[in-house]
């Protein structure tokens, strides 16, 4: 694997207060993770004001507050409990496309 496969190890779902959206963001990764066999990449939640380049590999936040980041990697999601929208985001991001076996991230 090369790319952005290789470098993903965590992603971090960020909203306002860090409670309520960024765990269903949270659950909505870890599913759309599932969906695209992909293992090893932790998932973690936090605030906006959390967001830092060294605090993930890749940043998920709501498709409203996407534009903020600026440069850093991230996906917005319009749907937040769209898991198989989130795994279509997350192949477009990583560059992959479903084939055999499991994508695995090291």
């Amino acid at each position: 694997m090369d790319g952005m496969e290789q470098r993903i190890r965590k992603i971090m779902c960020c909203c306002g207060n860090g409670v309520g959206t960024s765990l269903i963001m949270q659950m909505t990764i870890q599913e759309a993770l599932e969906i695209l066999k992909i293992t090893g990449v932790e998932v973690t939640f936090g605030t906006l004001s959390e967001i830092m380049k060294d605090k993930a590999d890749l940043f998920v936040v709501s498709g409203e507050v996407l534009t903020s980041l600026g440069e850093l990697p991230a996906i917005g999601l319009d749907d937040l409990m769209d898991a198989d929208m989130a795994a279509g985001q997350l192949k477009r991001v990583l560059g992959i496309e479903r084939s055999y076996g499991n994508w695995l991230f090291e």
